[in-house]
């Protein structure tokens, strides 16, 4: 072994042997889902308060599924159920 043998191969040996495969990792196109997902989600986020606020609660309501839940004092379930909701209570 020569003098300088000694020490690259620990740390070569260190650095290949805790790092995760490259089987083990996402491919490219989990990652760009997981991606898309959180613009998604955070454009869902940024739209519940600016609908609110703006009172556009036709559009607020269809940020929920079918069978969604928006609970506020009372419980409403549904896009159109959510909006006819909160125009009642709004005004």
């Amino acid at each position: 072994m020569t003098p300088r043998s000694w020490f690259i191969t620990p740390i070569l040996t260190f650095a290949f042997a805790g790092g995760t495969t490259l089987a083990a990792q996402p491919n490219a196109s989990s990652r760009l889902g997981e991606l898309e997902d959180r613009e998604a989600i955070g454009l869902v986020i940024r739209d519940y308060g600016r609908l609110l606020d703006e009172r556009k609660f036709d559009e607020f309501g269809r940020l929920f599924a079918e069978d969604g839940v928006y609970v506020a004092g009372t419980t409403t379930r549904g896009p159109v159920a959510i909006a006819e909701s909160l125009r009642r209570n709004w005004y």
